[in-house]
C-alpha cells in the first residue's frame, strides 16, 4: 500500500496548486512496481483504488464549494477506474512480453481515460493525466496530433520505461534493458522534435501583423462564486473589466 501513497502524492503534485509536471513521468512507477510483485486481483485493484480516490479527492478538491457529498461520492465512483487499470496492470505485468507492454499498458491506462471522459451522463473528464504538462509546450504540443489521449499514452510509456529500468539497474534483468532503452529514446526524441516543430511555426509568423487580444479575469473566490447572492456582483465585475479594457486598450479581440 506504500507504493500507492507514494504514487498518489507523486501524482497530486504533478497538478494544480503544485503543478510541478515533471513528476507525471514518473508517479506510476510506484504502483506499476507493485502491481508486478504477484499480487493478487483483488489486491491489485485496492491499491490502485487508493491511488484514484486520493488523487481524485485532492485534486477535485474544488467541487466541495459546489456540494460536498458531490466531492466525496465522486471521488469514491471515479478512483474505480484507477482500480480496473491496476487489475489491467497486474495482468499484463506478469503475461505479456516487455516490448508489447511498451504498447499495451499506456492504451489501457488511455482507453480507461477516454471512457471516464466520454461515456454519456456520467462522463467527467477532469484532470487527464494530460494535463499535467500544460506549461511544457514541447509535450503538450503533440496533442495537436494525437489530442490529450495521445499526451497522456506517451506520459504513461515514460513511465513504463523507467520500471523497466529500475528493474534493470535493481535485478540486472538484461530483458528489461532494452524495452528501456527503447522506450526512453522515443520519450528523449519526440519532444525534441516537437520542440523544433514549435521554432518553425513560430518562425513561420514573423512579420505578420500582430493582433491585440484581451483576457477578462474576474478573480472571484471559489467560495464566493457559488453563492447566489453574489450574483449580481459577479457578473457587474466582469461587464467593468470588459468596459473598461475595451475603452482603455482597444483590443482586435
Amino acid at each position: 500500500m506504500f507504493q500507492a501513497f507514494l504514487s498518489a502524492i507523486l501524482l497530486i503534485m504533478s497538478f494544480p496548486k503544485f503543478s510541478l509536471g515533471p513528476l507525471a513521468w514518473v508517479a506510476l512507477v510506484p504502483i506499476l512496481w507493485r502491481l508486478e510483485q504477484g499480487t493478487s486481483f483483488k489486491h491489485a485493484f485496492v491499491c490502485s483504488y487508493v491511488l484514484g480516490f486520493c488523487f481524485f479527492l485532492t485534486t477535485w478538491e474544488w467541487l466541495r464549494h459546489v456540494t460536498y457529498f458531490g466531492w466525496i461520492a465522486l471521488s469514491i465512483l471515479y478512483a474505480i477506474y484507477f482500480g480496473v487499470f491496476g487489475i489491467l496492470a497486474n495482468t499484463f505485468l506478469k503475461r505479456v512480453p516487455r516490448f508489447l507492454l511498451l504498447f499495451v499498458l499506456p492504451s489501457a491506462w488511455v482507453i480507461l481515460e477516454w471512457i471516464r471522459t466520454e461515456v454519456p451522463v456520467w462522463g467527467f473528464g477532469w484532470n487527464l493525466l494530460a494535463y499535467s504538462q500544460s506549461s511544457h509546450l514541447a509535450v503538450t504540443n503533440l496533442a495537436r496530433w494525437a489530442g490529450a489521449y495521445g499526451v497522456s499514452w506517451f506520459l504513461v510509456l515514460a513511465n513504463v520505461g523507467i520500471l523497466f529500468l529500475c528493474r534493470f539497474v535493481i535485478r540486472r534483468t538484461k530483458s528489461d534493458l532494452w524495452p528501456a532503452l527503447v522506450s526512453l529514446l522515443i520519450v528523449g526524441l519526440v519532444p525534441t522534435l516537437s520542440s523544433r516543430d514549435l521554432a518553425a511555426e513560430n518562425g513561420s509568423f514573423e512579420g505578420g501583423n500582430p493582433w491585440r487580444v484581451a483576457i477578462i479575469q474576474g478573480n472571484i473566490p471559489q467560495a464566493e462564486k457559488w453563492d447566489e447572492k453574489n450574483r449580481s456582483f459577479i457578473l457587474e465585475t466582469h461587464e467593468k473589466l470588459s468596459r473598461l479594457v475595451s475603452f482603455d486598450e482597444k483590443p482586435d479581440l
